[in-house]
């Protein structure tokens, strides 16, 4: 049975291992052009989301800015005690 010691050492030599695997140059180069991929999906997905939550008609932008105004003293007030609060 290993000792402790050499329980320790074993893991950190695996650890290390592990981290010369995963930044070989070409490893990197590729998870580079993933992630580059991956972000171009993501922010298509939140412009396309946006779009999706833009008022399509007159009503509907009318309908939101009537919600907007009717909620807004209540927020100004929150944000005011919130700022109080904070002195």
């Amino acid at each position: 049975m290993l000792s402790r010691m050499h329980r320790t050492a074993h893991l950190l030599y695996l650890r290390q291992e592990l981290f010369l695997q995963i930044a070989r140059p070409e490893d990197l180069a590729t998870l580079k052009e993933q992630l580059k991929q991956a972000l171009s999906d993501i922010e298509t997905k939140e412009r396309d989301i946006h779009e999706d939550m833009r008022p399509k008609t007159l009503r509907e932008a009318e309908d939101s800015k009537r919600s907007w105004l009717r909620r807004w003293p209540r927020l100004k007030y929150k944000k005011e005690a919130s700022e109080r609060g904070s002195r």
